[in-house]
């Protein structure tokens, strides 16, 4: 499991932003750029669970797909949905020829997009039950819902990324770098207290059982 981040790579500013704003709005995190240098750099640091890519960009009218050949040609299998304004068939043909795990044509209506990037995230990681449940908590990844001891538990899109990551891998320790990484976006000041705050309040929502402190070192949910 674990939070799910996205690399963004498009050169219409309007639509970038759109995009970028629409997606944090439900919980993913998100990285964007224009330039495929850029991209490339982004693709070999972070840890990404799909990567949307206009066909052209300001590098070139088909600099989208040669930017997924190379990460494919260096070994990356990060899933490629290919977001472009060609319809035609040897345009998708070229888009999946060179790596790309899906192509959907602009303008695509963001409940489609939703549901085509959630297809190719949950392709990409391994099975795993859809019900987590330990000490009268039970969280239902797929929709997203968290109960303790009956009730429902309301808890903010940070919150729920966090205890994702650290619940889906009991007892490993995760170092405050990661959990940025897998929950945020390079925006993102790792130098605030911010995750602190989140891990107080996911205590205070889920029980001090949920979050363990190892001093110096991270966070952990505890082992069975």
């Amino acid at each position: 499991m674990g939070a799910v981040r996205l690399l963004i790579v498009e050169d219409d500013p309007m639509l970038c932003r759109m995009l970028t704003d629409a997606l944090r709005a439900v919980g993913y995190a998100v990285d964007a750029t224009d330039r495929t240098n850029e991209a490339e750099g982004l693709a070999e640091t972070y840890p990404y669970d799909a990567m949307v890519v206009d066909v052209g960009l300001a590098d070139g009218p088909d600099a989208g797909l040669k930017l997924v050949a190379r990460l494919r040609e260096g070994g990356s299998s990060v899933p490629v949905l290919f977001l472009t304004g060609r319809d035609g068939l040897d345009d998708r043909v070229a888009g999946l020829d060179v790596g790309g795990d899906d192509y959907l044509v602009k303008p695509a209506h963001l409940t489609e997009l939703f549901a085509r990037l959630r297809a190719l995230t949950r392709r990409a990681r391994p099975a795993v039950s859809s019900l987590f449940e330990r000490g009268g908590l039970r969280v239902d990844w797929t929709s997203r819902a968290v109960h303790l001891d009956g009730a429902p538990v309301r808890l903010t899109a940070k919150e729920y990324g966090i205890f994702e990551v650290l619940a889906s891998y009991p007892g490993r320790l995760f170092s405050r770098e990661e959990i940025i990484e897998r929950v945020w976006d390079t925006n993102f000041d790792a130098e605030t207290n911010v995750i602190d705050v989140y891990v107080r309040n996911l205590r205070r929502k889920l029980g001090e059982w949920t979050v363990e402190t190892v001093r110096g070192l991270g966070y952990r949910f505890p082992a069975a």
